[in-house]
């Protein structure tokens, strides 16, 4: 049996692809221990940080992150608005009916990775890790939108 094809192939995957299951199998191990709650926080919050910060750089008394001196206060003040909007999901989520199967949890798992990636090039995040021109072009802003609607249904579908 020859193995050289495959082998090859897997050669030839991507660091980003290995960091997308990576972040998918770290989210589905959560979600099968605990249900989709915390999924469900992470995924609303890359969102709502996003609104935030577009809506922090016209509003009084706060510095535009991008005219921030560093890479280091953008990241920490990044950090800080996702973690008080996952903070705020995850105190208003409800709680789940109990600990879903594989599928359920496969499915919060990819469905917040997805929205995790598609809003990395958006927030300051790229000073972390750059995504290649495949990801970028798969994740990117002209599909955005659908990946977010797409995952958020299936989070719906994980949460039932």
């Amino acid at each position: 049996m020859d193995l050289t094809p495959v082998t090859q192939s897997i050669a030839h995957i991507s660091l980003d692809w290995a960091i997308f299951v990576g972040i998918a199998a770290l989210i589905t191990f959560d979600a099968m221990r605990s249900g989709s709650r915390r999924a469900l926080s992470l995924s609303l919050s890359f969102p709502l940080a996003f609104v935030a910060l577009s809506l922090a750089s016209s509003a009084a008394y706060l510095p535009d992150i991008s005219s921030l001196a560093s890479m280091t206060q953008a990241l920490l003040s990044l950090g800080l608005v996702i973690g008080i909007s996952l903070t705020l999901y995850f105190a208003i989520g409800r709680d789940a009916h109990g600990v879903g199967g594989f599928i359920t949890a496969l499915l919060a798992g990819l469905a917040a990775s997805t929205i995790a990636v598609s809003f990395w090039g958006a927030l300051p995040l790229g000073a972390l890790w750059t995504f290649g021109p495949s990801m970028q072009s798969i994740f990117g802003e002209s599909y955005r939108f659908f990946w977010l609607i797409g995952a958020l249904i299936a989070l719906m579908l994980a949460r039932r």
